[in-house]
C-alpha cells in the first residue's frame, strides 16, 4: 500500500514551498540518488523500497520494491520511472501506478529498464539472448518506444559486437543511459571472464539505421600482443580400466574385492590389471598416453592462453560498471576507469596490484578521448549525471570490504571546460553561500576510517558528508544521500538521510556562448511547458545552433 506522508512533518520543518528564499532541510531515512531534470521529484532508493518526494508539495510517497534503472531512469517531469524487480522483470511507473508489463516478463525471462529519455518516449534495457550464435552471452541490448497510452512498441534489438576483446562470447551487453532525443545510447560490455567490463556507445543515423562504436577500445592490448586461441574445455575424459575388461573379469575381480573385504583385510589387495589378459592391459596403456599427450599439450595451451591474458590485462584500462554518464544532448561522456597496476610480479599466485579510478572523457564530435586531471580528491570521482551546462557531478567509489580504510562516498564536481573536479561544497557556496554554511553545519561528522588492529585504536577523520549528491539541470534543487548506518561514530538511530538544498537563481548570471539561439522555451515547476508565462517563476529552456541546451531558472 502507498503511503503518503508530508515532508515537513518527517523534517519537523514547513511543508517545501517555492520561493525566493529556500530553506535547506534534513530528510530522514530518505537516500536521494535521482532527480527529474526540472528538480520536481527526488527519488530515494534504498534495501527495500523507492521513494519519491515531491519537492513542490513535500509529499512522501513510497512506490514500491524495485530497483531503480542504473543510467537517467526519470523524465524530465518527473512523470515516469523505470526499473525492474529483483526478479529482472521489468517496471515502469508511469502518472502514479505501475503499468502491467507481464505479457513482457513471460516472453524474456530476463529484461530490465535502465533509462528513460526526458521526454518518456523512449526506453533503453536489456533482454535475455536467444541467438544461437553467442549463446553464452546472457543479455542483449534493446530499446522500445512508450506510446502516451502506456503501450510499448515491440523490443528493438541494438547491434553489438558478438566477440568480447578476448575473442569469446561476451557476458553481457547493456545500455546503461540514454539522449534526450533517444537517439544516443551509452552502454558497457562484461567480457566473458566476467572480470573486464567497458564501454560502448549506440547511435541511430539519419537513414534509422543503429551503429556502434567502442570508445576506449585503444586502451585495451595497447601493445597489440597476440592472444593464443582459446584452449576451451579439455574434451577428453580419463581412460576407465572397466572399459577395456570383459562381462567374467570384471565379474571375477568383484569376487575377489569381496573375498578380501570378508577376509578382514587378510588377503592381497585385487588388482584389476592381474584379471585382464596382455592385449587388454596394452589396449588400456595406450590410451592412458593418449590422453596424457593431450592433457599435456592442452595444459600448454591453456598456461599460454592465460599467461596472455593476464599481461594484457595489467597493461590494458578496463572500466567501473555503471560508472559512465553522459549529457543530455549525447555528446559529452564520461567514465570511470577502474584500473590494476602490477606491484609484485605476474609470475605470482595472486599478483599484488594496486587499484586507481583514473575518469575519461570521450568527446562524440571529434572521437577524442581524454583522460582527466586529479588535483583534488586522490583518485578520482565515478561521474553520475552530466548536466546541460557541461557541469558533471561524480562521487567518490565505495570502500571495498578488503580495504583498510573506510571512508564515505563523497561528491564532487568538475566544472565545464575545468580539468580537475572540485568538491561539491565549493559549488554550493558559489550558488548559495548560506546554505553552503548550513551544509557544513549539519553534515560535518566524525567518521571511524580505521582500526589499528595492534592496539585496537580508533582511527577517527572528520567529513563534510556531501554523500551521493543529484542535481536538477539548473542547479536550482540539490540532494545528496548519506549512509548514516554505516560510516558514523555516533549513533543517530537513522539508516539513511539526506540534505535538500534548493536556490532561487533567478539572480545569478550565466555566460552564454556567441552561438546562435534557435528557440526558447518555458516551463513551470511541474514541468509542463508555459506558452505564455505570466509573472511568476519558471525554468527558461535556451537552445543553440549547435545543440546545446541551457536552463535556468527566471523570475517573470
Amino acid at each position: 500500500m502507498k503511503k503518503l506522508l508530508l515532508l515537513g512533518v518527517l523534517a519537523g520543518a514547513p511543508t517545501i514551498a517555492y520561493a525566493q528564499n529556500f530553506t535547506p532541510e534534513i530528510l530522514p531515512e530518505f537516500y536521494s540518488c535521482k532527480i527529474s531534470a526540472n528538480g520536481a521529484i527526488i527519488l530515494s532508493q534504498t534495501d527495500e523500497n523507492v521513494v519519491k518526494c515531491d519537492v513542490a508539495t513535500g509529499e512522501i510517497e513510497i512506490l514500491d520494491v524495485f530497483d531503480l534503472g542504473a543510467g537517467k531512469c526519470i523524465t524530465a517531469d518527473g512523470s515516469i520511472i523505470v526499473g525492474s524487480t529483483l526478479d529482472d522483470e521489468p517496471v515502469i511507473w508511469k502518472d502514479g501506478k505501475m503499468l502491467d508489463l507481464q505479457y513482457l516478463s513471460a516472453q524474456y525471462p530476463k529484461c530490465d529498464f535502465n533509462a528513460i529519455t526526458g521526454d518518456g518516449k523512449r526506453i533503453v534495457g536489456f533482454v535475455t539472448n536467444f541467438s544461437k550464435e553467442n549463446s553464452e552471452t546472457m543479455s542483449v541490448p534493446m530499446y522500445m518506444d512508450l506510446n502516451s497510452d502506456g503501450t510499448l512498441s515491440d523490443v528493438n534489438l541494438l547491434p553489438y559486437p558478438k566477440k568480447d576483446w578476448a575473442g569469446l562470447d561476451p557476458q553481457y551487453v547493456y545500455p546503461v543511459s540514454i539522449s534526450d532525443d533517444g537517439k544516443t545510447i551509452i552502454g558497457q560490455i562484461k567480457d566473458n571472464s566476467g572480470y573486464a567490463v567497458y564501454p560502448i556507445v549506440f547511435t541511430q543515423g539519419a537513414d534509422g539505421e543503429w551503429s556502434y562504436i567502442l570508445p576506449t577500445e585503444s586502451l585495451i592490448n595497447p601493445q597489440k600482443r597476440p592472444i593464443p586461441e582459446y584452449p576451451g574445455d579439455f574434451p577428453l575424459t580419463p581412460p576407465n580400466m572397466d572399459d577395456y575388461m570383459t562381462a567374467e573379469e570384471l565379474l571375477a575381480y568383484q569376487e575377489a574385492e569381496d573375498a578380501y573385504y570378508e577376509s578382514g583385510y587378510t588377503l592381497p589387495y585385487p588388482e584389476k590389471e592381474d584379471f585382464m589378459t596382455e592385449d587388454e592391459k596394452m589396449a588400456f596403456n595406450a590410451a592412458v598416453d593418449v590422453y596424457n599427450a593431450a592433457a599435456t599439450e592442452y595444459n600448454e595451451k591453456s598456461r599460454a592462453y592465460y599467461q596472455a591474458i593476464f599481461e594484457i590485462q595489467y597493461e590494458s584500462v578496463f572500466f567501473y560498471q555503471n560508472g559512465v554518464a553522459m549529457d543530455p544532448q549525447g555528446k559529452r561522456i564520461y567514465m570511470a576507469a577502474e584500473r590494476e597496476d602490477l606491484v609484485g610480479s605476474i609470475d605470482d599466485e595472486m599478483p599484488e596490484v594496486e587499484i586507481s579510478y583514473p575518469c575519461y572523457f570521450y568527446d562524440m564530435a571529434t572521437g577524442e578521448l581524454s583522460v582527466l586531471k586529479d588535483e583534488a580528491t586522490g583518485h578520482y570521482p565515478i561521474p553520475r549525471q552530466v548536466l546541460p551546462d557541461g557541469s558533471v557531478i561524480g562521487v567518490t567509489t565505495l570502500p571495498s570490504s578488503l580495504d583498510t580504510e573506510i571512508r564515505p562516498p563523497l561528491s564532487y564536481v568538475l566544472k565545464p571546460g575545468a580539468e580537475a573536479f572540485i568538491p561539491l561544497q565549493d559549488k554550493i557556496a558559489e550558488i548559495n553561500p548560506s546554505a553552503g554554511d548550513w551544509l557544513k553545519s549539519n553534515f560535518t561528522k566524525d567518521v571511524l576510517v580505521a582500526l589499528d588492529w595492534d592496539t585496537g585504536e580508533e582511527i577517527v577523520e572528520q567529513f563534510l558528508m556531501t554523500g551521493n549528491a543529484v542535481v536538477s539541470d539548473d542547479w536550482s534543487v540539490i540532494s545528496g544521500g548519506v549512509l548514516a548506518y554505516m560510516y558514523l561514530i555516533d549513533d543517530t538511530g537513522k539508516a539513511y538521510e539526506s540534505y535538500l538544498i534548493r536556490s532561487d537563481l533567478s539572480g545569478v548570471s550565466s555566460v552564454e556562448s556567441d552561438l546562435k539561439l534557435v528557440g526558447t522555451k518555458y516551463y513551470d515547476m511541474n514541468g509542463l511547458e508555459v506558452k505564455n508565462p505570466d509573472k511568476g517563476i519558471y525554468i527558461e529552456r535556451k537552445v543553440y545552433s549547435d545543440g546545446s541546451v541551457l536552463t535556468a531558472k527566471k523570475a517573470m
